[in-house]
């Protein structure tokens, strides 16, 4: 049975769990992050929700807000060897009806390419004339 809790730190453990999970998906190489940048993003996130199988992280997601307007969810993912079983719409469904009961009712988020389908199932559709932009640092 997956647990699925909203963290505001971490332990050494979980916070190394974390990494795997971010190398996991790909999105980090091992060892380009360390544990204190974990922490500083689960203590700077609006809420931070990771899911657990058998005391391992197997999915985590979390949103960015002003706890007043609006949100963003970010950094969806799920174990790779366990996508594909309702774990992934479960944390965006958990962390929809967190960021509701504190009264924040636009929700937003990039969806990665080939992902639309997943988060149109969810409720989530695509801004017409929004166009979203990245800043890179080199134009300065």
């Amino acid at each position: 049975m997956v647990e699925f809790r909203f963290i505001l730190g971490g332990t050494e453990e979980e916070l190394q769990q974390l990494i795997d999970l971010y190398c996991d998906a790909g999105w980090w190489k091992p060892g380009c992050r360390n544990t204190i940048h974990v922490q500083k993003m689960i203590q700077g996130s609006h809420c931070f929700l990771i899911a657990i199988l058998d005391h391992q992280i197997i999915g985590t997601g979390r949103a960015i807000s002003d706890g007043g307007s609006d949100a963003y969810i970010q950094d969806l993912t799920v174990k790779q060897s366990l996508r594909h079983h309702d774990i992934g719409t479960r944390i965006v469904k958990k962390i929809i009806e967190h960021l509701l009961q504190q009264g924040i009712e636009w929700i937003g988020l990039i969806a990665e390419k080939n992902t639309q389908v997943f988060y149109e199932k969810i409720g989530f559709y695509i801004i017409d004339q929004a166009v979203p932009m990245i800043f890179r640092a080199e134009s300065l």
